[in-house]
């Protein structure tokens, strides 16, 4: 039974009680926060991701629409006639201005979410500062209770010594307070940092999306001016 469930306060505390004692509770905020953001800093560092992301839009709208007709055998790009030739270089430029256009905004997302991974890692940095101060300042307080605690037992006053023992408890439950205090607003600081990557995530997740769906659609509008073209071409033969 501990001296504080028995009610009689030990003679004195150890020395070095407050170095001695156990490390704070698992860090929660820092182990959830972590956990959340986890996907996001690996999406940073895929630099596949963009492509994924474009392929599941790609897939999707096939299977919103059904196959295109079979393409004449004479009207393909490939060792084009004369007639059909600048049609083709026409089409190869608007798709090639349309991934000019994707990639300039895959890399502008990639760089706002770059931006945030490294504000998140800053964030990180910070809190470990704040709660690493935090806990010195906790350690020193209970040091400076326990002193003083010791400094004022008397063994022959048990009434003196209870007095004594609860003023040390309260000195280090309002340490305490003040040390919840601290984490919390470290806590409060990487949970900020946590949302604003949370954000660039998914500003970068539809971003590419809508990147690649206005690729697409200007591949779309390339192909359909081709064939309008081939198909004026072949009427005017």
């Amino acid at each position: 039974m501990s001296h504080a469930d028995s009610g009689t306060p030990p003679n004195a505390a150890p020395e070095g009680a407050a170095a001695d004692a156990q490390a704070p509770p698992s860090d929660l905020v820092l182990s959830a926060l972590q956990q959340a953001v986890g996907v996001a800093v690996n999406l940073e560092q895929d630099h596949k991701k963009a492509e994924a992301i474009g392929n599941n839009l790609i897939n999707f709208l096939k299977s919103l629409i059904p196959d295109p007709p079979d393409t004449p055998g004479d009207d393909k790009c490939k060792n084009a006639d004369p007639v059909i030739a600048p049609f083709c270089a026409q089409r190869r430029l608007s798709e090639a201005t349309a991934e000019n256009v994707f990639t300039g905004a895959e890399g502008a997302a990639g760089s706002d979410l770059h931006t945030a991974v490294s504000a998140w890692r800053l964030g990180l940095s910070q809190y470990d500062f704040e709660t690493v101060t935090a806990n010195s300042q906790l350690q020193v307080s209970v040091q400076a209770a326990l002193d003083n605690y010791n400094q004022k037992v008397n063994p022959d006053s048990q009434s003196r010594n209870l007095y004594l023992y609860y003023q040390m408890v309260a000195a280090v439950d309002t340490a305490l307070i003040a040390f919840q205090g601290a984490q919390a607003s470290a806590g409060a600081g990487l949970a900020a940092a946590a949302g604003t990557l949370l954000e660039a995530y998914v500003t970068y997740i539809t971003t590419i999306g809508s990147a690649k769906a206005t690729q697409l659609n200007a591949h779309a509008a390339a192909r359909e001016t081709f064939w309008q073209s081939v198909e004026a071409a072949r009427d005017a033969t």
